[in-house]
């Protein structure tokens, strides 16, 4: 069973809050929307292929994350982001983030909310961008889990972005670092379509030194430059 990587879902001022009206919304929403909200802000010119493969609980049978990652794959996706993660690897999703990085898919996925040093799949696989959480003075959050499962960080806390019935919210946990380092790698792909997918992490290495088991570099989406033209082999 698969578990979405967030700590507080939302945080929404009271004006906001009394506006809404439990009964217009649809009972499986928020997290989708939040994250995509937050791909979009990075990369405003990205085409989102939301698949749904978590139910209304925030639960997921590991088939129904499959079929998704094959399903973006065959639809030509250049990004995959994840904000899940799985306790223990598991070989038919090791199978399908292999074939996705095959055809040349980024694969970004949150290293999860525990607070500890834990490898948590598919982030901690060499072959996924693990992604932890920094806070607004490029400090490890409390709640990123880090070591293997982060390559590399991304804000994390009181993030805003877009919630449903046209309104703003703030978020906390990895499952929103992990959207903006999606954006960010949308724009590589972009931009620098050739660029392996493997090779893009290079990108994620200009912002400021976080270091703190959580890459080299806290996301810096204006520093960023094109990673450069000799690539190495990485496998899962």
């Amino acid at each position: 069973m698969a578990d979405l990587s967030q700590s507080t879902v939302a945080s929404l001022d009271l004006a906001t809050a009394l506006k809404l009206k439990p009964g217009s919304l649809p009972a499986a929403f928020g997290h989708g929307t939040m994250v995509a909200g937050l791909i979009h802000l990075v990369a405003p010119q990205a085409r989102i292929l939301p698949l749904k493969a978590f139910r209304a609980d925030g639960s997921s049978s590991l088939a129904d994350i499959v079929r998704a990652i094959r399903y973006a794959v065959d639809q030509n996706a250049t990004v995959i982001s994840m904000s899940f993660s799985l306790a223990t690897p598991s070989v038919e999703l090791k199978s399908a983030l292999a074939y996705a990085v095959s055809k040349g898919v980024i694969c970004v996925s949150s290293a999860g909310n525990d607070g500890k040093e834990a490898k948590v799949y598919p982030a901690a696989w060499k072959s996924v961008i693990g992604v932890g959480s920094a806070n607004a003075r490029d400090r490890r959050s409390s709640f990123s889990n880090y070591g293997d499962s982060a390559r590399t960080a991304a804000p994390g806390e009181a993030v805003i972005t877009t919630y449903p019935g046209g309104h703003y919210a703030g978020v906390w946990g990895t499952s929103f670092s992990t959207a903006l380092v999606s954006g960010a790698m949308a724009d590589v792909r972009q931009t620098c379509p050739g660029v392996p997918a493997l090779k893009s992490l290079d990108v994620l290495n200009a912002g400021p030194h976080i270091s703190q088991d959580m890459g080299d570099a806290r996301l810096d989406v204006l520093a960023s430059r094109p990673p450069p033209a000799s690539y190495a082999t990485t496998s899962f």
